[in-house]
Parts: C-alpha cells; sequence; structure tokens
C-alpha cells in the first residue's frame, strides 16, 4: 500500500478544539484543497501527488466522513484490490 500524507478533517479539529475557520480560509484561499466535505488536504501536497495517490486519498475522505460501512466498487475497487487500472 502506499505511504499517504495524513488528511485533515474538521471532526479531528473539533476533537481538539481548534476551530475549523483558519483551515476553511485556507481552502478558500488555494492553500488547502477539500477534497470532501470536512476533509482537506495542502495543496503543494495534493499537487506534487500522482494519479494513484490521488485516488487513493478520495478513498480515505470519503472513509474518514462515512457513517457506515463503504463499499467501493468500479476503479476504486479495483484499486484498493491491488489490480492493475488500464
Amino acid at each position: 500500500m502506499l505511504e499517504l500524507p495524513p488528511l485533515v478533517t474538521i471532526a479531528d479539529l473539533l476533537r481538539r478544539s481548534e476551530s475549523p475557520a483558519a483551515l476553511q480560509r485556507s481552502a478558500r484561499r488555494g492553500e488547502a484543497l477539500r477534497l470532501r466535505r470536512g476533509v482537506y488536504l495542502s495543496r503543494p501536497v495534493w499537487d506534487g501527488l500522482d494519479v494513484t495517490s490521488r485516488h487513493y486519498l478520495r478513498i480515505a475522505a470519503a472513509q474518514a466522513t462515512a457513517r457506515s460501512p463503504l463499499v467501493f466498487s468500479h476503479e476504486s475497487a479495483a484499486r484498493l484490490s491491488g489490480l492493475p487500472i488500464i
């Protein structure tokens, strides 16, 4: 499995009693990227990733915000299973 950079979630910030406002401002300025509602990553980190790593981070963002277990299909399932994408 790939070594992926950590995602920052609003839920994590709130658990640490930190305000998400600064992170949201960073996203508006283009310094952070919102992968999904409540899930962010540094824009320079994202820009340095390949397509496969970006896909894995989108999968991780979905898992981080899911209220119940997720089932992935198609390209996401293939990547998680280690199958080649052609």
